[in-house]
């Protein structure tokens, strides 16, 4: 019997993070960039006999913050299902406002996944990274 894996929208993208972490551990490592994962806020509800509880609030910044050769680098990982495009939908407000200087114009609800394969470098490992995404920031 096949066995299907389904995960929960809490951890879709895990595994990309998972990736990306290994790489900017590999930057840092080899001097290369400082990029870290901005924690997840938590709130906390209560605290009975050392018994934490609490829950993840909606995050007021992106994913992902560093510094390569005294520049910032700001970003933050991405996983969709769809097959055809990615839509816009998954970026929330603010994380648009923070992406600005990427500019979406006409009101698009996704970005067709030809434009991915027409203007978009494929990130994949590369001379000792587990995804050498930094040889392709400009």
């Amino acid at each position: 019997m096949k066995k299907t894996y389904s995960r929960s929208h809490a951890n879709r993208g895990a595994v990309l993070e998972r990736l990306i972490d290994m790489t900017n551990n590999q930057y840092r490592n080899k001097g290369v960039a400082d990029i870290r994962k901005v924690p997840t806020p938590v709130q906390i509800t209560g605290n009975k006999a050392g018994k934490v509880t609490g829950y993840t609030q909606k995050g007021e910044w992106v994913d992902y913050v560093g510094i390569i050769e005294s520049r910032t680098i700001v970003f933050d990982a991405k996983e969709t299902s769809e097959r055809t495009n990615f839509p816009l939908k998954n970026i929330s407000e603010h994380q648009y406002e923070l992406l600005k200087s990427w500019h979406q114009k006409g009101g698009r609800k996704s970005i067709p996944h030809s434009t991915f394969l027409m203007e978009c470098d494929r990130v994949k490992s590369d001379k000792g990274y587990v995804l050498h995404y930094l040889k392709h920031v400009g």
